[in-house]
């Protein structure tokens, strides 16, 4: 299981969606995530999101991703899950 996605991209996700993904961070509080999601009824998502502040030394928000993906499912995929929704 991957353990940097979890507060990311997969908190945004419906449980039942597979996502394969990969994280980063960087200076200026920068935190990113891109990759393929794919829903039970076998729709393909590219998704990238990536987040950054003004000032150097910030704590990243992991939330801004989470919230990304929650809009794309909702948006590119709706009624694509078979629970009631993302998380």
């Amino acid at each position: 299981m991957n353990t940097t996605s979890g507060p990311r991209f997969r908190a945004g996700l419906p449980d039942d969606w597979v996502l394969a993904d990969k994280t980063g961070n960087g200076g200026y509080g920068t935190v990113n995530d891109i990759g393929i999601v794919w829903t039970p009824k076998g729709t393909t998502l590219l998704v990238s999101v990536l987040s950054t502040k003004e000032m150097r030394g910030v704590e990243a928000d992991q939330r801004v991703l989470a919230d990304a993906a929650r809009l794309l499912a909702r948006t590119l995929a709706p009624g694509e899950s078979g629970e009631s929704g993302a998380r």
